[in-house]
């Protein structure tokens, strides 16, 4: 398979050097071009995985209405956010951790991930309908290079008082390294 050499993920200061050497075709020219590959810091190798960008876009959190009095009420939050990755990832996308907090505590943590869905590009919206309408297509495998929109539903474990969240903190996996991301704006939706 041929992989043009603007496409290898290594510093642009090495692609000069591997060009010159497998222009020239030898054996010698070829094991300079691993050399030159695999040679350097390790962070200098790594940098491709810690170049992933998660941006906060919208968060909202809330009950469903009506409930039977008897029956613990369900309480869910709603993240939606960019992911710039500049590899395909390896693996599916997932959400280890996932808490509603105040400055100094969580007030509600991850019961379990309802659902993470890709969604449209475009400008971030002010209204709650654009994020929390059930559109989306479900993510059902690694996510690719390039700028992606997600929306992660999650169920809490318990109803936080009204006015004490602040923001929320995730944690991702599937993206190399597991990525911790927080938002700030999280607001009650109403039911």
């Amino acid at each position: 398979m041929y992989v043009p050499i603007d496409q290898i993920p290594i510093a642009n200061e090495r692609r000069f050097i591997i060009r010159s050497m497998t222009n020239r075709g030898s054996v010698a020219g070829i094991l300079c071009l691993i050399a030159t590959l695999f040679s350097g810091p390790a962070h200098a190798r790594q940098a491709v995985t810690s170049a992933v960008q998660v941006t906060h876009v919208f968060c909202a959190h809330g009950g469903v209405g009506l409930w039977p009095a008897n029956e613990p009420r369900p309480y869910y939050a709603v993240a939606v956010i960019d992911i710039e990755l500049p590899v395909a990832a390896k693996s599916l996308l997932d959400v280890s951790k996932f808490a509603l907090a105040d400055t100094k505590s969580e007030k509600a943590t991850l019961r379990n991930v309802e659902n993470i869905v890709k969604l449209g590009v475009e400008p971030p919206s002010a209204r709650d309908a654009t994020y929390m309408n059930p559109a989306g297509v479900p993510v059902s495998a690694p996510l690719p290079a390039g700028l992606t929109r997600i929306r992660i539903r999650v169920r809490l474990d318990r109803v936080p008082q009204p006015g004490e969240i602040q923001l929320y903190n995730m944690t991702l996996t599937g993206l190399g390294a597991p990525v911790t991301v927080t938002g700030t704006g999280c607001h009650r939706w109403p039911t």
